[in-house]
């Protein structure tokens, strides 16, 4: 089994120290769940060099046996409290920068951790769904799990599960 931490934010603004950095990274416990099976690290940000940070940050302080079971970036999130800050689905408006993050957490994760990515199908509309899969699965996204939902829809109206098969494809 595994489980996924709330997100952790990976705020955009002001100065990316290493205390902020170090601050952000020490939020994993991997011992949170005690024995209950391997734990994911899920981010939340919008800058790839910060992500890169705290990902390789957290890799850095894992203890013997503590790495997460992988790092995910959240491309999910609706909330305008997020997406007001280009973070969650927000950075389904622009497949470069969906690809720059996960490319910058693959390099913070240096090979030890899996670097995976959650989103839905669009922001607005579907229409760059495809280039988000891309983006992802080109800069090494091992996985990518698919909410079948613009984030303009939130949780509601009818899931388009004809996504998951194109994202199959």
């Amino acid at each position: 089994d595994e489980y996924c931490t709330e997100f952790l934010r990976v705020p955009d603004r002001g100065e990316t120290s290493p205390k902020l950095v170090a601050g952000i990274a020490a939020k994993y416990d991997p011992r949170e769940l005690g024995d209950a099976g391997a734990l994911a690290v899920q981010f939340m940000g919008a800058t790839p060099e910060r992500l890169e940070a705290v990902v390789r940050q957290l890799v850095a302080q894992a203890p013997p046996g503590g790495l997460p079971a992988r790092v995910d970036l959240n491309c999910g999130c609706p909330a305008n409290t997020v997406t007001g800050k280009g973070a969650g689905s927000s950075l389904l408006r622009t497949p470069e920068l969906l690809g720059e993050c996960v490319r910058a957490m693959r390099r913070g994760a240096g090979g030890q951790v899996p670097v995976t990515v959650k989103m839905r199908s669009g922001y607005d509309s579907p229409a760059l769904f495809e280039d988000n899969l891309l983006a992802a699965e080109e800069a090494g996204a091992e996985m990518i799990s698919v909410h079948p939902r613009t984030k303009a829809q939130g949780y509601r109206g009818r899931a388009d599960w004809e996504r998951i098969a194109q994202a199959k494809r």
